[in-house]
Order: structure tokens, then C-alpha cells, then sequence
């Protein structure tokens, strides 16, 4: 599972994540923390999940599925560190 933010220009972030799990034939499951505005050049806004909404996406992931790994990315802000503790981590 990815837990990171959202790259509106598909160059990094969960986007990126997706991509790689897939080319080495994983399930990827992912929490989205934020989403940016961007473009190759320069990121000119993020807007933050609330750590309600993430501990959510995180909740409902590990109810129904065995998480073996985490990979986190953008925690922002960093009260989303302790948004919900995982069950199975």
C-alpha cells in the first residue's frame, strides 16, 4: 500500500507509486493524503486531506485486505502521521 499525495501532473506521487507496483505484478492499494496543483515545473498549490479522511481511507484498506508493506510519500500536513494507527502494521 502507498500512502502519499496526489501529483496532478502524473510525474510523482501516488501516481507514480500505482505505476511501479503494477509493473512488478502487485496489488496497490493507496491512501491519498493531499493533492497538488502542478506541472513539471513548479507546484503552485496543495490542499490537504483532513486526518478524518485519511484515517478513513486507511481504516476501510486494512478491513478488507493484508497489507505486507507500506510505502509513504507526501504525509502533509503532519498531523496526518497520526491520523489512525494500522491495525495490521
Amino acid at each position: 500500500m502507498t500512502i502519499g499525495g496526489s501529483d496532478s501532473a502524473g510525474s510523482a506521487a501516488i501516481q507514480v507509486d500505482l505505476k511501479t507496483f503494477q509493473r512488478f505484478d502487485l496489488h496497490a492499494a493507496s491512501v491519498i493524503t493531499c493533492v497538488t496543483a502542478q506541472n513539471s515545473l513548479v507546484v503552485t498549490h496543495v490542499e490537504p486531506f483532513s486526518c478524518y479522511s485519511v484515517g478513513q481511507q486507511n481504516e476501510a484498506v486494512f478491513s478488507d485486505l493484508v497489507i505486507p508493506a507500506l510505502k509513504f510519500g507526501m504525509l502533509y500536513p503532519s498531523e496526518i502521521v497520526d491520523a489512525g494507527e494500522s491495525p495490521g502494521v
